[in-house]
């Protein structure tokens, strides 16, 4: 008996190393995709004369990176905090 409760320990150890490795690619991923739209909306709001040239690159840039965020979101809701608290400052305007 102490045998296999000793393999449901490591197995739960493994399955949570397994996870957090997960979580935390993820969190990265996020965070990456955060510094780029966050980028990509601060360069729409300080280079309005850009918009012509380059405006259409720049939203569609900011929509994919709105959908990434969006999807890592709905995948994994312990990410949900860091994104909600900063949603309101992602408002882009023409």
């Amino acid at each position: 008996m102490t045998n296999e409760g000793g393999a449901v320990k490591e197995s739960v150890a493994t399955l949570y190393d397994t996870d957090f490795y997960a979580w935390t690619q993820q969190r990265a991923e996020l965070t990456n995709r955060l510094a780029q739209l966050s980028a990509h909306l601060l360069k729409w709001e300080a280079q309005p004369a850009q918009r012509p040239t380059q405006g259409r690159s720049l939203r569609l840039t900011i929509a994919e990176q709105r959908r990434q965020i969006d999807r890592l979101m709905r995948k994994n809701p312990s990410l949900k905090p860091v994104p909600e608290a900063m949603a309101d400052a992602w408002v882009m305007r023409d």
